[in-house]
């Protein structure tokens, strides 16, 4: 079963608005919406305390000198857990640096051996010499941007479907569409919570195929 994109919530959520052929709704204005859902959707994630994916980095070189990722730090990191240093080039077990809540006060040696997070930044003393570093972390879900993105974890779409449906509504005013569809979002919402929760981890990596049972009601 494939896995759901932005094009089949913008499909369900016109049909919702009973503009079953987007009419009314050019699929370019109502994806915009179901942008804007998606990313309210995150906040009341990270809100109920399940905002991310576990997540381990490429290899990262980092550079003599150099103190911290600059481009290199993941785009979608939230939190870094642990960081794991070797030589860089070399096929050496990576080896576990110290977590810090400042830089130390030390001059550079041959390796980084210690980090901190600070200003949404990994942060470095710098080491005399190229060294390459792994990052175990939690990261944040990727927003859609385009209709053939993927909606990124399970049952996402109960919520997306329902309150892109409402955020049209209410652009043109129409306030009882607009709490109808809300609430039916807000439901669905709760039960998208209660079941990430119940599997006691962090929400599942988007590349995994599914397809919802549940069908929306419509009004």
């Amino acid at each position: 079963m494939p896995q759901l994109k932005m094009k089949d919530v913008i499909d369900e959520a016109a049909s919702l608005l009973n503009d079953f052929g987007l009419l009314s709704w050019t699929k370019e204005r109502l994806i915009q919406h179901g942008f804007q859902a998606h990313r309210q959707l995150q906040v009341k994630l990270a809100l109920n305390g399940i905002p991310v994916l576990k997540e381990v980095s490429a290899v990262i070189t980092v550079l003599v000198g150099a103190t911290d990722l600059g481009e290199n730090q993941p785009s979608d990191l939230i939190e870094p857990k642990s960081l794991w240093e070797r030589k860089a080039g070399s096929s050496d077990t990576f080896v576990l640096m110290q977590e810090k809540g400042w830089e130390p006060e030390q001059v550079q040696s041959s390796t980084l051996n210690y980090w901190n997070w600070r200003g949404e930044r990994i942060k470095f003393l710098g080491a005399t010499t190229n060294r390459e570093v792994k990052i175990k972390y939690l990261g944040g879900i990727e927003v859609p941007t385009q209709e053939e993105d993927y909606l990124g974890f399970l049952f996402a779409e109960n919520y997306l479907i329902p309150e892109t449906a409402a955020i049209a509504a209410g652009s043109l005013g129409n306030k009882e569409t607009y709490q109808i569809m809300n609430a039916i979002a807000e439901k669905n919402l709760e039960e998208v919570i209660a079941f990430n929760i119940k599997g006691q981890q962090a929400l599942p990596v988007r590349r995994r195929p599914y397809r919802s049972s549940r069908r929306l009601r419509r009004f």
